[in-house]
C-alpha cells in the first residue's frame, strides 16, 4: 500500500520540483496541489492514483504531500 501511495505522487512531485529553482526546499503542498488541479502538467501521472494511495494508507492528501515533501528534504 505505501509503494503504491508513494509511486506516482513521488513522480509527480518530482516534476514539480523541476519547475521550482530552489527544488524541494521551499516546496509548499499548495504548490502541489496547485499543480495537481492543472490537468495539463504531467498528464501522463493520473491523479485518481495519487489521491487513492492517500487514502489507502489513512492520511488525507495534503498530509501526505507534506510528509512527501519533508522526505524529499531529509
Amino acid at each position: 500500500r505505501y509503494l503504491f501511495a508513494c509511486d506516482e505522487l513521488s513522480g509527480f512531485m518530482n516534476a514539480v520540483s523541476l519547475m521550482r529553482p530552489n527544488k524541494f526546499e521551499d516546496m509548499k503542498v499548495k504548490s502541489v496541489t496547485k499543480k495537481l488541479k492543472d490537468a495539463k502538467f504531467a498528464a501522463s501521472v493520473p491523479r485518481e492514483d495519487i489521491r487513492e494511495g492517500a487514502s489507502l494508507i489513512g492520511k488525507e492528501l495534503n498530509d501526505h504531500i507534506l510528509f512527501m515533501i519533508n522526505v524529499y528534504r531529509s
